[in-house]
This record gives structure tokens, C-alpha cells and sequence, in this order.
């Protein structure tokens, strides 16, 4: 009997899904798969001895929709190529996530000196910082203000 199974019927047959959730900790490879069924097992454990909470029932059922999720997460198929290193980001685009920029839209000069405001007061040497993330966030912010000196880059 699976999980989805389990989960379509009215009542719960608490039993068969402490056997279940065991089953599924002892044989499977993934570790989150695993880690989701032993942590589902002492709440369906306690609606199987016939809680009559129905906060222990509610909880078990939540569980199993948990290790219902992770089971059909690890099940669906994966898209694009394995294994494959993400495209470098190009000087601008390292400099907007330094300031916490968005990537996609064009920035007003006002909005890239309140950026730099707003990040500098983090990593000023003044304010705890290193010097180096600072002389980072200084180059990042040159580069967004006065993008037609740093074509070298």
C-alpha cells in the first residue's frame, strides 16, 4: 500500500502506515526521503495506539502529506543537463548582487547610491566590515555608476 494510497481513503488505517513509513526508513537511498520517514513514525505511531486527540491525528496526517511531498519531489523529472556548471556572471551582474539589485531591469542612479548606502553600512571597517568587502562594494558601485569605464572587466 503507498502513501498516496493511504492518503485517499477516509480513515486512516494508522497501522499499515507506521509499517509503511518504517519501510520507506530502512530501504531508502535518498536521505531526505529517509529523514522524512523517521520523523513521521513517533506521531503515527501515537495515532495508531487510537489518540483521541484529534491534534495527534491531524498531525499524523500532516506527516504523511510531508513524506508525500519529498517522495513525489524526488520522483519528478529533473530538467536541463546534469551536472552542468551555472553561466559565469558578467561584471554587472556581480555588481548588482553585491548591492542586492535586481538583475533584469535598469536602475536609476538614485537607486544604486541607496543600495550602496544601505549595503555599505553593513561592511564599512567602521561598522565591523573588512576593508576588502568594502573596496568590493566601492568597485561594484563604480562599475553600476559609470558603466562605459569598466568595459574592461
Amino acid at each position: 500500500m503507498s502513501v498516496e494510497r493511504l492518503l485517499s481513503v477516509t480513515k486512516i488505517d494508522w497501522p499499515e502506515a507506521v509499517r509503511l513509513a518504517g519501510e520507506i526508513a530502512s530501504q531508502a537511498n535518498d536521505v531526505l526521503v529517509r529523514q522524512a520517514a523517521t520523523q513521521a513514525i513517533p506521531i503515527l505511531r501515537n495515532a495508531a495506539q487510537g489518540a483521541a486527540d484529534p491534534g495527534v491525528v491531524h498531525g499524523a496526517r500532516r506527516r504523511l502529506l510531508v513524506l508525500l511531498d519529498v517522495l513525489q519531489q524526488q520522483a519528478a523529472p529533473r530538467f536541463g543537463m546534469r551536472y552542468e556548471q551555472p553561466k559565469p556572471l558578467t561584471g554587472e551582474e556581480r555588481a548588482r548582487k553585491l548591492l542586492h539589485l535586481p538583475l533584469g531591469k535598469s536602475l536609476a542612479p538614485t537607486e544604486i547610491r541607496r543600495a550602496f548606502r544601505r549595503a555599505a553600512k553593513m561592511v564599512h571597517p567602521d561598522m565591523g566590515g573588512s576593508e576588502e568587502a568594502f573596496r568590493e562594494l566601492t568597485a561594484a558601485h563604480d562599475m553600476l555608476m559609470h558603466p562605459g569605464a569598466h568595459k574592461h572587466e
